[in-house]
């Protein structure tokens, strides 16, 4: 198995879209002339930018296909939220943090619960919290398992413009923890005071 993964990894970009199709459709064989029409179509529904499922982009993100992500993502010059969300991810992986962020930020402002991915990524609806804050908070979590700090504060601090102001004592106290954790002391005196609630601030 890790060799096989260590192939695919290393392949070219011919046969990691043999690998893509061989997922989609295990025990499918493209071997024969007959086929080829099956071949084309399936390509075409598969690669089209457009392409509701979503299939090739998220493939590409779990096989960590990183930089072929980012370049589907640039050609394809589709902003849907749910694109946008996998794309980010690449550019996250790839140390691009600043990039990942705007990302993510453009996806909050815009999200809906139209894409199945992100109703997955999301989770079921919180009635007391605006799908934007939700969206960050996932994005947070996702972010902490790899330690990327810095991104956080970004993330949370800008998250403060364009959320509902009671939201703003929970991202300044999320800014606040992972400024300390990335050793940004002034950033982090800069949230504690940027805080609009007392009783956090002095917790701080």
């Amino acid at each position: 198995k890790q060799w096989y993964q260590r192939r695919v990894r290393e392949s070219k970009p011919a046969t990691i879209l043999h690998h893509f199709l061989a997922c989609r459709q295990p025990g499918v064989q493209y071997e024969s002339l007959g086929d080829v029409g099956s071949l084309v179509m399936d390509l075409i529904r598969s690669l089209y930018p457009g392409n509701e499922l979503l299939d090739l982009p998220q493939f590409l993100l779990t096989s960590q296909h990183f930089e072929l992500l980012k370049e589907y993502y640039r050609k394809a010059e589709d902003t849907r939220p749910a694109l946008t969300h996998l794309a980010a991810q690449a550019y996250a992986a790839t140390g691009d943090h600043p990039t990942a962020v705007g990302m993510f930020i453009s996806v909050a402002k815009t999200i809906d619960l139209s894409s199945e991915l992100l109703k997955v990524f999301v989770g079921t609806p919180d009635p007391k919290v605006t799908l934007s804050l939700q969206y960050i908070l996932k994005c947070i979590t996702m972010l902490e398992r790899s330690s990327l700090h810095t991104s956080i504060v970004s993330l949370a601090t800008e998250a403060t413009q364009f959320t509902d102001a009671s939201h703003h004592p929970l991202l300044y106290s999320l800014a606040f923890k992972h400024a300390l954790e990335a050793g940004e002391f002034d950033t982090a005196y800069r949230a504690m005071g940027d805080n609009p609630c007392s009783s956090q601030k002095h917790a701080c």
